[in-house]
Protein backbone atom coordinates (compact mmCIF):
# COMPACT_ATOMS: atom_id res chain seq x y z
CA UNK A 1 0.00 0.00 0.00
CA UNK A 2 1.23 3.46 -0.82
CA UNK A 3 -0.43 6.81 -0.49
CA UNK A 4 0.33 10.50 -0.82
CA UNK A 5 -0.15 12.98 1.99
CA UNK A 6 0.11 16.67 1.15
CA UNK A 7 1.48 18.66 4.08
CA UNK A 8 2.51 22.20 3.01
CA UNK A 9 4.05 24.25 0.17
CA UNK A 10 7.58 25.63 0.12
CA UNK A 11 10.61 26.79 -1.83
CA UNK A 12 13.75 24.60 -1.84
CA UNK A 13 16.97 25.18 -3.75
CA UNK A 14 17.44 23.54 -7.13
CA UNK A 15 20.69 22.88 -8.98
CA UNK A 16 20.38 24.41 -12.42
CA UNK A 17 23.26 24.11 -14.88
CA UNK A 18 25.97 24.13 -12.24
CA UNK A 19 24.29 26.93 -10.27
CA UNK A 20 21.69 26.90 -7.58
CA UNK A 21 18.38 28.72 -7.77
CA UNK A 22 15.20 28.91 -5.78
CA UNK A 23 12.31 26.82 -7.08
CA UNK A 24 8.76 26.76 -5.76
CA UNK A 25 7.68 23.19 -5.12
CA UNK A 26 7.13 20.67 -2.40
CA UNK A 27 9.82 18.46 -0.95
CA UNK A 28 9.10 14.79 -1.49
CA UNK A 29 9.74 12.51 1.47
CA UNK A 30 9.32 8.76 1.27
CA UNK A 31 8.20 7.32 4.59
CA UNK A 32 8.53 3.54 4.75
CA UNK A 33 6.39 2.73 7.76
CA UNK A 34 3.88 -0.06 8.45
CA UNK A 35 2.36 1.38 11.63
CA UNK A 36 -0.77 3.42 10.89
CA UNK A 37 -0.29 5.18 14.24
CA UNK A 38 3.25 6.28 13.35
CA UNK A 39 2.11 7.43 9.89
CA UNK A 40 -0.57 9.51 11.62
CA UNK A 41 1.97 11.03 14.04
CA UNK A 42 4.47 11.83 11.27
CA UNK A 43 1.73 13.41 9.15
CA UNK A 44 0.44 15.45 12.05
CA UNK A 45 3.93 16.53 13.06
CA UNK A 46 4.77 17.72 9.54
CA UNK A 47 1.53 19.69 9.41
CA UNK A 48 2.11 21.27 12.83
CA UNK A 49 5.71 22.29 12.15
CA UNK A 50 4.83 23.70 8.73
CA UNK A 51 7.14 21.48 6.68
CA UNK A 52 6.86 22.02 2.91
CA UNK A 53 6.48 18.44 1.76
CA UNK A 54 4.58 15.77 0.00
CA UNK A 55 4.78 12.65 2.09
CA UNK A 56 4.72 9.42 0.11
CA UNK A 57 3.99 6.47 2.39
CA UNK A 58 4.92 2.87 1.77
CA UNK A 59 3.68 0.27 4.26
CA UNK A 60 6.27 -2.40 3.45
CA UNK A 61 9.81 -2.76 2.22
CA UNK A 62 8.92 -4.32 -1.15
CA UNK A 63 6.69 -1.34 -2.03
CA UNK A 64 9.41 1.06 -0.88
CA UNK A 65 11.87 -0.53 -3.33
CA UNK A 66 9.25 -0.57 -6.11
CA UNK A 67 8.57 3.13 -5.42
CA UNK A 68 12.28 4.00 -5.63
CA UNK A 69 12.68 1.93 -8.82
CA UNK A 70 9.56 3.45 -10.36
CA UNK A 71 8.15 0.02 -11.11
CA UNK A 72 4.70 -1.54 -10.89
CA UNK A 73 2.12 1.02 -9.73
CA UNK A 74 4.86 3.64 -9.13
CA UNK A 75 5.89 4.13 -12.77
CA UNK A 76 4.39 7.61 -13.18
CA UNK A 77 6.95 10.01 -11.69
CA UNK A 78 4.43 12.87 -11.81
CA UNK A 79 2.37 10.98 -9.25
CA UNK A 80 5.29 9.28 -7.50
CA UNK A 81 8.30 11.63 -7.76
CA UNK A 82 11.73 10.54 -6.59
CA UNK A 83 12.14 11.50 -2.96
CA UNK A 84 14.70 13.99 -1.73
CA UNK A 85 14.80 12.26 1.63
CA UNK A 86 13.66 8.96 3.13
CA UNK A 87 12.50 8.03 6.63
CA UNK A 88 12.87 4.27 6.93
CA UNK A 89 11.54 2.02 9.67
CA UNK A 90 13.49 -1.17 10.36
CA UNK A 91 10.58 -3.46 11.21
CA UNK A 92 8.77 -3.62 7.85
CA UNK A 93 6.89 -6.56 6.33
CA UNK A 94 8.16 -8.43 3.24
CA UNK A 95 11.57 -6.68 3.10
CA UNK A 96 12.86 -5.14 6.33
CA UNK A 97 14.26 -1.62 6.50
CA UNK A 98 17.88 -2.74 6.74
CA UNK A 99 17.45 -4.76 3.55
CA UNK A 100 15.86 -1.75 1.84
CA UNK A 101 18.81 0.40 2.94
CA UNK A 102 21.27 -2.21 1.67
CA UNK A 103 19.49 -2.24 -1.71
CA UNK A 104 19.59 1.58 -1.90
CA UNK A 105 23.32 1.75 -1.17
CA UNK A 106 24.46 -1.24 -3.25
CA UNK A 107 22.04 -1.95 -6.09
CA UNK A 108 20.23 1.31 -6.72
CA UNK A 109 21.03 4.37 -8.84
CA UNK A 110 19.85 6.35 -5.79
CA UNK A 111 22.85 5.51 -3.60
CA UNK A 112 23.18 9.20 -2.61
CA UNK A 113 19.58 9.47 -1.37
CA UNK A 114 19.64 10.74 2.24
CA UNK A 115 18.14 7.97 4.39
CA UNK A 116 17.35 8.32 8.07
CA UNK A 117 16.35 5.26 10.01
CA UNK A 118 13.24 6.04 12.07
CA UNK A 119 12.54 3.14 14.37
CA UNK A 120 11.50 1.87 17.77
CA UNK A 121 14.73 -0.15 18.08
CA UNK A 122 16.94 1.51 20.67
CA UNK A 123 19.67 -1.10 20.47
CA UNK A 124 23.29 -0.62 19.43
CA UNK A 125 23.19 -3.74 17.23
CA UNK A 126 20.54 -2.25 14.93
CA UNK A 127 22.08 1.22 14.98
CA UNK A 128 25.55 -0.08 14.12
CA UNK A 129 24.18 -2.27 11.33
CA UNK A 130 22.24 0.68 9.87
CA UNK A 131 25.34 2.89 9.86
CA UNK A 132 27.45 0.05 8.41
CA UNK A 133 24.93 -0.18 5.55
CA UNK A 134 25.13 3.56 4.88
CA UNK A 135 22.34 5.21 6.90
CA UNK A 136 22.77 8.97 7.13
CA UNK A 137 21.11 9.11 10.54
CA UNK A 138 19.42 6.86 13.09
CA UNK A 139 16.51 8.13 15.16
CA UNK A 140 14.51 6.31 17.81
CA UNK A 141 10.83 7.23 17.72
CA UNK A 142 9.89 9.28 20.79
CA UNK A 143 7.14 8.16 23.14
CA UNK A 144 5.06 11.36 23.19
CA UNK A 145 3.78 13.70 20.50
CA UNK A 146 5.67 16.79 21.68
CA UNK A 147 9.00 14.96 21.44
CA UNK A 148 7.88 13.39 18.13
CA UNK A 149 7.19 16.87 16.68
CA UNK A 150 10.48 18.21 18.03
CA UNK A 151 12.48 15.39 16.52
CA UNK A 152 10.83 15.72 13.10
CA UNK A 153 11.34 19.49 13.20
CA UNK A 154 15.06 18.98 13.86
CA UNK A 155 15.32 16.36 11.12
CA UNK A 156 13.63 18.57 8.52
CA UNK A 157 15.60 21.65 9.51
CA UNK A 158 18.81 19.68 9.06
CA UNK A 159 17.89 18.19 5.69
CA UNK A 160 15.78 20.90 4.09
CA UNK A 161 16.94 24.18 5.58
CA UNK A 162 20.60 23.70 6.45
CA UNK A 163 21.85 20.83 4.32
CA UNK A 164 22.77 20.80 0.64
CA UNK A 165 22.67 17.39 -0.97
CA UNK A 166 23.20 16.02 -4.49
CA UNK A 167 20.18 16.28 -6.78
CA UNK A 168 18.88 12.87 -7.87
Amino acid sequence: MSRVIQAWGGSPIEKHGGRFKLRMFMHTILLAEDSEDDVFFVTRAFSEINVPCTLQVSADGRHAIDYLKGTNQFGDRRLFPLPEFMLLDINLPQVNGLEVLEWIRRDSPLEDLPVAMFTNYNEATYMNRAYDLGADAYFVKPANSQQFNGLLKNITQTWFKCGMFPMT
